[in-house]
């Protein structure tokens, strides 16, 4: 299960996971006082053992995209965003820090 913190892949910040309901959701760490900023994930519903499907925010540039996220192994987390319906896509490979 992906619940805790991620750093992303470039080290611009950290995602905080956890369960919102049935599904998960992310936050933006505060990078001064550790507490949760901007929701970065949105409504991330399991679809399958280690894959889960929902939105992205994107915090610096604005827009909310299509995205998926799949859990490769303990320490390795792969978020994938879309826009233009999916013709436009791009991702990362988060590392798990807690």
């Amino acid at each position: 299960m992906p619940v805790g913190v991620w750093q992303t892949e470039k080290k611009e910040g950290k995602v905080q996971i956890e369960q919102c309901g049935a599904n998960l959701c992310g936050w933006a760490v505060e990078e001064r006082t550790g507490a949760k900023g901007k929701q970065v994930l949105v409504d991330m519903k399991p679809t399958r053992e280690n894959l889960w499907n929902g939105k992205i925010n994107d915090v610096r540039g604005g827009g909310t995209y299509v995205s998926k996220m799949s859990l490769h192994g303990p320490n390795s987390l792969r978020v994938e965003g879309c826009a233009m319906g999916g013709m436009l896509c791009g991702g990362q490979t988060w590392t798990r820090t807690q």
